[in-house]
């Protein structure tokens, strides 16, 4: 992949970047859209356009919410991922999950994922640091 994509966040859209030189798509933020085709589709269609461009990539996710609407195209994207892997389009590919510790219920749909998409992901959990003023 090279072509950019960079959605700024909105109280209900994640951000969505593409960092060409580390290879990197990065959506973090919340996702709870009224309408989740008019967000996720154009998502969808830049990565089906750009996938064959490169043979790596690292998916880097990161939510707060996911609506049942944006579950549904996240599992798209998965499944994409899956038959990319398996034509050979993408011979190496990276999902990490992120979470924060007290977010179970987040940490288990990414497992859900996981699991429905037939893809390995890294689980990563979040920790709040207290700064302590000095």
């Amino acid at each position: 992949m090279s072509k950019a994509i960079n959605i700024v966040a909105t109280a209900v859209t994640p951000e969505v970047y593409f960092n060409g030189e580390k290879n990197v798509l990065e959506i973090t933020g919340r996702s709870i859209p009224l309408n989740p085709e008019k967000f996720w589709s154009p998502v969808m269609s830049w990565f089906i356009r750009n996938s064959y461009l490169n043979q790596e990539i690292s998916i880097s996710l990161n939510f707060d919410y996911l609506n049942s609407g944006s579950q549904k195209f996240l599992v798209r994207l998965f499944k994409l991922l899956k038959e990319s892997n398996d034509k050979g389009i993408l011979s190496e590919k990276k999902i990490i999950w992120n979470y924060q510790e007290y977010d179970e219920d987040m940490r288990e749909i990414g497992q859900d994922f996981e699991f429905v998409s037939g893809l390995k992901f890294e689980f990563i959990e979040l920790t709040d640091e207290i700064i302590e003023a000095a």
